[in-house]
């Protein structure tokens, strides 16, 4: 058994264990999509999203075919940069700016958001 503080129970090894499994799928979610490493099984918790090897592979060669200049990089794909719902957010919020500034209802000196 393991204890994690003092005023805490002793974890049994199973216990032990569903947390280090719950932590490889939080390292997991985090390379997805905040570290641009998507299926790495480099970190010591990671477990790739349980993909296959076989399957990275595959995935990798249809970027290529999709985008042969090798701008797209699996491990960033998934990412919240490449998120369609973040992406139409953005665009939407700039066309917004961008019409108040032509319909005159933003000064040019606004500099950022305000609090209303």
């Amino acid at each position: 058994m393991v204890s994690t503080s003092p005023s805490a129970r002793p974890l049994f090894a199973e216990e032990r264990q569903q947390i280090t499994t719950f932590n490889a799928f939080l390292m997991d979610l985090c390379n997805v999509l905040w570290r641009g490493r998507a299926f790495a099984v480099s970190d010591a918790n990671a477990k790739g999203c349980l993909v296959p090897r076989t399957l990275e592979a595959a995935l990798r060669g249809y970027l290529k075919k999709v985008e042969p200049d090798g701008e797209l990089v699996l491990g960033s794909v998934f990412g919240l940069s490449h998120s369609p719902v973040l992406c139409l957010q953005s665009i939407s919020f700039l066309r917004e700016l961008e019409d108040r500034e032509l319909e005159g209802e933003m000064d040019i000196s606004d500099r950022g958001l305000r609090a209303r």
